[in-house]
């Protein structure tokens, strides 16, 4: 069973990146300012057992003429629905990551689906 938690985990971990391309950087194109896309590769995960704990974190650009979330103290997932939800974006990006990934079924079909792949017989 532990075999199958680390490619649940990267495929979950593809489909965040893949929500935050989408409902940050795919939003439009700044003219002002060239993108970091330090959000975008700032979610890691760490596997304890049979767990996954997806950790948002690591951007280093703590301010910038146009975003200055961090600086001003907001946490990185504050700073992304920040970013998710302004005039540009109109996403509640958290909300789409727990409604689309981090749920329970959505985990059980990646997982069943790792598991079958090693040889691991549901019943």
């Amino acid at each position: 069973l532990e075999q199958a938690i680390e490619p649940t985990a990267n495929e979950m971990l593809e489909e965040i990146v893949d929500i935050i391309d989408q409902d940050i950087y795919e939003a439009y194109s700044p003219s002002k300012y060239t993108r970091t896309n330090e959000i975008l590769h700032s979610v890691s995960y760490d596997i304890i057992g049979t767990y996954i704990i997806f950790k948002f974190g690591w951007i280093h650009t703590i301010d910038t003429i146009h975003h200055h979330f961090l600086n001003q103290g907001f946490s990185v997932i504050g700073m992304i629905e920040e970013v998710a939800g302004n005039k540009f974006h109109n996403h509640q990006i958290m909300d789409d990551i727990r409604a689309g990934v981090l749920n329970r079924q959505h985990f059980m079909q990646i997982y069943q689906k790792y598991c079958r792949q090693f040889g691991i017989k549901f019943e």
